[in-house]
């Protein structure tokens, strides 16, 4: 899937891609850095091995995945985001 940058007169862009300030940056740099704890979790490393385990036909305890995106209006409000450019925004 191509990626193709969004043009936005109110946002600075380098190349024509949109750049966000660097409040927004700081910002989404912490939730990086939470997102990558995490992903390190003890927890996270047995998910990983029972999917394995599921996909080559072991035994294994049936994942439950939730597609959150087709309910994410509800559960996550424009109101909790932070993050102030339309970029910004956009990957928070």
């Amino acid at each position: 899937m191509d990626v193709v940058p969004k043009k936005d007169a109110k946002q600075p862009t380098v190349a024509g891609i949109s750049i966000v300030p660097k409040n927004d940056a700081k910002h989404l740099r912490e939730l990086a850095k939470k997102q990558m704890e995490y992903a390190r979790l003890p927890v996270m490393e047995r998910r990983a091995q029972n999917w394995l385990r599921l996909n080559t036909g072991k035994p294994a305890i049936p994942p439950v995945v939730v597609e959150a995106w087709s309910f994410e209006p509800d559960l996550l409000p424009s109101t909790i985001f932070r993050c102030e450019s339309e970029a910004g925004r956009e990957i928070e």
